[in-house]
């Protein structure tokens, strides 16, 4: 494995412990809420989602890495983690509003 695999190995690693912390800290996710809206958010929810989103992601990149060093297309993997580093926000907004909104929606 060169450099850029072992990196991107790393961050891999990271998103999966950031994911499994989230799970047992929920708080790390710096949603507050007052206890009047603490009825009408899914925290339990928006924690799974944010853990798995954060696991699948990483072990995502650490499959991919091993994959493309092995087929020796390390080269290609700066693209692939700079598409899972923008696509892993944006699926974590997309999920959030249908996880943490449900009530306003009825409401409309």
């Amino acid at each position: 494995m060169n450099e850029t695999a072992l990196l991107v190995c790393g961050i891999g690693l990271f998103f999966v412990l950031s994911g499994l912390l989230v799970g047992k800290f929920p708080i790390l996710i710096g949603y507050k809420t007052t206890e009047q809206d603490k009825e009408k958010v899914n925290i339990d929810g928006y924690t799974r989602m944010i853990k798995s989103t954060f696991v699948f992601g990483g072990v995502f990149l650490i499959l991919v890495s091993v994959v493309f060093s092995l087929f020796g297309l390390h080269r290609y993997l700066i693209y692939v983690l700079l598409a899972v580093c923008l696509l892993l926000p944006a699926c974590v907004l997309y999920r959030s509003k249908k996880i943490i909104l449900p009530e306003k929606r009825k409401e409309e």
